[in-house]
């Protein structure tokens, strides 16, 4: 959107309001889980719950919670969490095929908010996306015995977050553009208190997710919520604040595989910032030991999308070197 010398007064207007107004409006980030929170005893129950939540809330075809089921309970389980105005579209393409060879009893989550609307997508604050998450968390051992987080971008900042919060609970993490910087250092306005109305200000409350890439499949619009306002912006970065730190990073044991794009300076991530994920990944479990097993793996032929159908990418290549990594996580463990 075309920034008018209007749109500028009014942004400096704004900014000066702020700035008088912070000091009186400002909130710290905080998220205390209720203790109280009940989840169902079975797996079942809570799957139909989300599926009926789901339905209430208008979720598009293809972007509901899925629930790959092999047996009643497996030796491995598998928790995939989306990206930001994405859904389980952003992994399938890789994630079945893993699920399929382990056998292992794997969940789709839906972020709140995600594969409805506009509106929607707006709505839910970073609070909402974690207790979305634990529950998930909470419920995936009534699945399988051994926890396999996949995450993609901001899914992938939330299996960070899960990781380090229960480091024991988790058997292996695997990544793909996780969300630990914005390439773009612009948006570094939304960390700063009131820093959404000065954004609102200067190119109004709606942006646009489209992009025009001859990487982009047919479909991808039935996926993606395309749409978005830039409030829904301001709930991301205060996720990304809340769970980024040397101490969030500090305490994840769990054996991490990390995947990024990069072929070359020109050809890279411009959604997320690889120097950041790299930098991240090597602070892993300082405050015991990083994994041995821990490794980031160029992918040179992708997108910031790595594992959806939707997204050209070089998938055989990911799924050869999850195998390999999952493979070496398997050998590590100690004899029974």
């Amino acid at each position: 959107m075309k920034i008018t010398w209007n749109r500028v007064k009014l942004a400096l207007l704004t900014l000066l309001v702020v700035i008088v107004a912070v000091a009186f409006l400002y909130d710290p980030l905080d998220y205390d889980r209720d203790p109280n929170r009940r989840l169902p005893a079975d797996f079942q129950t809570y799957y139909q719950q989300q599926l009926e939540a789901g339905q209430q809330a208008g979720v598009r075809p293809g972007n509901e919670v899925r629930l790959v089921r092999f047996a009643d309970r497996t030796e491995y389980t598998i928790l995939f969490i989306h990206g930001f105005g994405a859904s389980r579209a952003g992994g399938e393409a890789v994630v079945d095929v893993i699920a399929n060879e382990l056998q292992a009893n794997t969940y789709y989550m839906r972020l709140p908010g995600h594969g409805t609307n506009t509106a929607d997508h707006a709505a839910h604050d970073f609070r909402e996306y974690l207790d979305a998450t634990e529950d998930a968390f909470a419920m995936l051992p009534r699945l399988g015995d051994k926890i396999i987080l996949i995450g993609s971008s901001t899914g992938a900042l939330l299996t960070t977050y899960l990781a380090s919060k229960y480091p024991d609970r988790v058997y292996a993490m695997i990544m793909a553009s996780p969300l630990y910087e914005f390439a773009n250092p612009s948006t570094a306005m939304f960390d700063v208190p009131g820093g959404i109305y000065v954004v609102e200000a200067l190119y109004g409350p709606d942006r646009s997710a489209a992009w025009d890439d001859p990487r982009k499949q047919p479909g991808y619009e039935d996926h993606w919520q395309i749409d978005q306002k830039y409030r829904a912006v301001k709930n991301l970065a205060d996720l990304r604040r809340y769970i980024v730190s040397d101490t969030t990073y500090g305490r994840i044991t769990a054996p991490t595989l990390l995947f990024y794009y990069y072929k070359n300076e020109q050809e890279q991530d411009n959604v997320v910032s690889v120097p950041a994920m790299l930098e991240a990944l090597s602070q892993f479990g300082k405050f015991s030991h990083p994994h041995p097993l821990n490794r980031a793996v160029a992918v040179a032929e992708g997108y910031h999308i790595l594992m959806s159908k939707y997204v050209a990418s070089d998938k055989q290549f990911i799924l050869s070197e999850i195998r390999t990594f999952l493979d070496a996580v398997r050998q590590s463990e100690p004899a029974q």
